[in-house]
């Protein structure tokens, strides 16, 4: 703004004082005195751009459940793994008997760690209602799908011809119905907002 629009103007409260600075937010001429907060009278007043969260509820019960679980369950595999390597004997039978198992079963265990840190990482945010919250789902129901196919896979290479790898849909299906909920629910848009 040029110094002779400045000596002009005058403050959009006090009209008899002249303008000293603008407001931050509307752009509207203040005086000394309205210096202080840096806002006009209208603004002040004005509520906050961003709207009031809505609270966690509806389908979101179910994602926060899921996102509760996720650390237990990951723990518990990590549970089954040590209590499997211990009932075999330790490791060098079993990487000597069936060393595609124990890739398999390590393999699942750190998919499940990793699952359980992101849950643990992302579960701050969804209490908060940050606005990141929604991508941070959808990366995690990604993943989760992803680690499905994946072990689909894995477990048929690794079954014998007499037994058909059944797959399971659901776990196909349910991480892409939420993230498409996470992508275009009205509730998801209407509670992360901060």
């Amino acid at each position: 703004m040029s110094e002779a629009a400045m000596v002009e103007a005058k403050c959009v409260d006090h009209f008899d004082e002249k303008a000293d600075g603008t407001c931050r937010r509307c752009g509207g001429f203040l005086c000394t005195r309205c210096m202080a907060t840096a806002l006009c009278r209208p603004c002040t007043e004005r509520p906050e751009s961003r709207p009031e969260p809505r609270r966690i509820g509806g389908w979101l019960i179910l994602s926060v459940l899921t996102l509760c679980a996720l650390p237990i369950s990951a723990f518990s595999q990590l549970v089954i793994f040590v209590l499997d390597v211990v009932k075999y004997g330790g490791l060098a039978p079993i990487l000597e008997g069936d060393p595609g198992w124990f890739a398999e079963a390590l393999l699942r265990t750190l998919y499940s760690a990793a699952l359980g840190a992101y849950a643990m990482f992302t579960l701050p945010g969804f209490f908060r209602k940050l606005s990141v919250t929604p991508t941070r789902m959808q990366r995690l129901y990604a993943a989760s799908l992803t680690g499905n196919v994946l072990f689909t896979i894995v477990e048929a290479v690794n079954a014998d011809n007499t037994t058909p790898v059944k797959p399971n849909y659901l776990a196909f299906i349910v991480p892409i119905l939420w993230m498409n909920y996470f992508r275009t629910s009205k509730r998801v848009k209407q509670t992360f907002v901060r």
